[in-house]
C-alpha cells in the first residue's frame, strides 16, 4: 500500500512537477544545446549526456589538461541531467528501487555543475579542485558527488583534446599555461621572436598566432586549433648550404674533372640467420580477470607479438585466469608471454612483502627464459610521495635480486609528479619506463625519465579473440626493442618448484582501477 501510494505521488510530481508547464523555458533540467558543452569524462554518450554547463566544462578541461589524462565520470547520467532523467530517478528513489535523488527541477545535475565522479578522480578533485573551481559543496553523504562554483572560472574552454587543446586570447592559468608556453616557444622556433614565453595568452601571443596562419595559409582567427598545432609541430625546414667543388685547369684553356680512380667492387658477405635483426613494429595487449576468456591465437592472427598478463596484486590477490595453463597457451600462440603485478602502497606493508608474493606466483606458473621482463603497475598510493617512493624502491629491489630481472614501471605521466616527488625519486630513471596515455599522439615522459619502453595508447582497443575493449600497447623500437626486453635467463631458485603446495587466496577483483573503469565506461 505504502509503495503504491508512493509510485501515485511520483506520478502526479512527473505529471504537474516544476518545469513541467514551461516545458521549453531555460530551467533546471531544460537547458538548450548553446549553454551545454562537452566535458573530457572519458565516457561517450549522445547529447546532451555527458556535458556540463560551458562554464563548468571549460573549467573541468582546464583540471583534465592538468591530470594529463580523462577524469572519468559514472557513467552518461553522471553531469547533465534533463529533467525526464532527474524524474526518473525520483519515482526510483520513492518506490524504494533506487538511491537518493533529489526533487526533479531542484538537481545540480540540471543546471550542469554537478558530476558524479569515479573513485581515483575523487582524491584528485579533493586535492586539486579549488584551483579549478570544483568541489564539495552539497551531498557529503554522497562520496562521489561534487559541484562547479559558479562565476569562478574566467578562462576559455580548452575543449576535450588533451594533446591539442584549443587555445585562444586569455587561454592559460591552472592547467592551461603549460600548452600556453609550449605554443609560444614553438612560434619563437618558427622565426617569431616578439613572443615571450609566459604561460599567457596575451595580445603578442594573438598577434603572432594570426601571422603563423596567414603564412601557413589556414583561417585567420587567432585560434589554435588541432590543426594550427599540427603545422606547428611539423619540423623546420633548413636551406642545406652547398660549396662548389674546385675542378682542376687544364693545359689550352679548359678544365676536366679529375679521374676518380676504380676500385674492384666486393660483395658483402650475407648475414647469418643468427646475426639479422628482426624488423618491423611491436605491439601487444595487456589483460587481467575484466578481459574473462582470451582467444590467444586469434590475438596473434591479428598481429599482436606479445600479451602481458595480470598475475597479483597487494599481497593477498591473485588472479583467478593467471597461472601455468594460460601461460602455455600465450607460449603456444606464439606471443611473448609477460607478467604484471598491481602495487598497492598503504600503511603497515612493506614493498619487499609484495615482491616475494609476486615471485612465488609467477615461479609457480612457469615464468622463466623467454618471458618478457616483470612489470610492477603503479596508479594509486595511500603514502606520502617519500612513502610511495621508498615502497617503490622496496619492490623493485626485491624483484631484481630474486628474479634476476629489473622490472619495468608502468604508471601514468601526471602520477609521478604529484605521488612519487618526481626527479627527487632518484632510482626510477634506472628503470624501464612504461607509460599510460591514451588518447594522444605522444605521450608525455614525465621526469626523471627522457624516453619509455612501451606505451599504452588506448584502453578500448579492439583484437580479435577478446570480448570488449583491451589495453593495447606499442614497444618503441619495435620487434628488435621487444627481443631485449626478453628475459635471457633466471636464477635456479626461481626455476626450482618449490616443495611445499603454495595456497594462494582467490579473492573478488579489487575496486576498479583506472584502466578497468574506462572499460566499463562508468568514468
Amino acid at each position: 500500500m505504502r509503495r503504491t501510494t508512493a509510485a501515485l505521488i511520483a506520478a502526479l510530481l512527473i505529471m504537474f512537477g516544476p518545469g513541467a508547464s514551461n516545458a521549453g523555458a531555460y530551467s533546471n533540467g531544460q537547458l538548450p544545446e548553446s549553454a551545454l558543452s562537452p566535458a573530457s569524462t572519458g565516457v561517450r554518450c549522445d547529447k546532451p549526456l555527458g556535458q556540463f554547463s560551458n562554464e563548468a566544462a571549460a573549467a573541468y578541461n582546464s583540471m583534465a589538461l592538468a591530470a594529463g589524462k580523462k577524469l572519468p565520470t559514472n557513467g552518461c547520467s553522471s553531469a547533465y541531467r534533463p529533467l525526464s532523467i532527474q524524474q526518473e530517478f525520483w519515482l526510483l528513489y520513492i518506490t524504494g528501487r533506487g538511491n537518493l535523488a533529489a526533487v526533479p527541477g531542484t538537481s545540480n545535475h540540471g543546471w550542469g555543475t554537478a558530476g558524479d565522479e569515479a573513485t581515483w578522480v575523487q582524491g584528485y578533485i579533493h586535492l586539486h579542485g579549488r584551483r579549478f573551481c570544483w568541489a564539495k559543496t552539497e551531498a557529503f553523504s554522497e562520496s562521489w558527488h561534487y559541484n562547479y562554483i559558479p562565476g569562478c572560472w574566467r578562462r576559455p574552454n580548452p575543449g576535450v583534446n588533451l594533446h591539442s587543446p584549443t587555445l585562444r586570447r586569455h587561454s592559460g592559468g591552472p592547467g592551461q599555461n603549460i600548452y600556453v608556453r609550449k605554443l609560444q616557444k614553438l612560434l619563437r622556433g618558427h622565426g617569431d621572436k616578439t613572443v615571450d614565453v609566459n604561460g599567457s595568452f596575451e595580445w603578442k601571443t594573438a598577434r603572432a598566432v594570426r601571422r603563423f596562419q596567414k603564412a601557413q595559409r589556414l583561417k585567420v582567427n587567432g585560434v589554435v586549433s588541432p590543426r594550427v598545432w599540427k603545422r606547428l609541430r611539423q619540423p623546420i625546414s633548413k636551406p642545406v648550404k652547398t660549396t662548389p667543388k674546385k675542378v682542376p685547369h687544364v693545359a689550352g684553356g679548359t678544365t676536366a674533372p679529375p679521374a676518380k680512380p676504380t676500385k674492384p667492387h666486393k660483395p658483402k658477405p650475407p648475414k647469418k640467420h643468427h646475426h639479422r635483426k628482426p624488423k618491423g613494429p611491436a605491439w601487444g595487449i595487456d589483460i587481467s580477470s575484466n578481459n574473462g576468456a582470451v582467444n590467444f591465437k586469434a590475438v596473434r592472427r591479428d598481429g599482436a607479438s606479445f600479451v602481458i598478463t595480470k598475475a597479483t596484486e597487494g599481497n593477498d590477490y591473485v588472479n583467478p585466469h593467471f597461472g601455468r595453463a594460460q601461460v602455455q597457451a600465450i607460449g603456444a600462440a606464439g606471443l611473448v608471454p609477460g607478467v604484471y603485478h598491481y602495487l598497492r602502497p598503504k600503511p603497515g606493508r612493506s614493498g619487499s612483502a609484495e615482491a616475494a608474493f609476486f615471485a612465488q606466483a609467477i615461479g609457480r606458473a612457469g615464468y622463466g627464459k623467454g618471458f618478457m621482463q616483470p612489470v610492477v603497475d603503479l596508479e594509486e598510493t595511500e603514502l606520502s610521495q617519500a612513502g610511495t617512493c621508498r615502497y617503490l624502491g622496496q619492490f623493485v629491489h626485491t624483484v631484481k635480486k630474486v628474479l634476476g630481472e629489473k622490472p619495468i614501471i608502468y604508471t601514468f605521466p601526471s602520477f609521478v609528479p604529484d605521488h612519487l616527488g618526481g626527479s627527487s625519486c632518484r632510482f626510477l630513471n634506472h628503470y624501464l619506463l612504461w607509460i599510460a596515455h591514451p588518447g594522444a599522439s605522444k605521450p608525455l615522459i614525465p621526469s626523471p625519465w627522457n624516453t619509455y619502453a612501451m606505451w599504452q595508447y588506448t584502453w578500448t582497443g579492439k583484437v580479435a579473440g577478446v570480448t570488449g575493449g583491451v589495453d593495447v600497447n606499442k614497444v618503441r623500437g619495435g620487434r628488435a626493442a621487444l627481443a631485449k626486453l626478453r628475459v635471457r635467463d633466471v636464477p635456479r631458485r626461481v626455476r626450482k618448484a618449490p616443495r611445499a603446495k603454495l595456497e594462494l587466496p582467490l579473492e573478488a577483483e579489487p575496486r576498479p582501477t583506472l584502466r578497468k573503469v574506462a572499460k566499463a565506461g562508468r568514468g
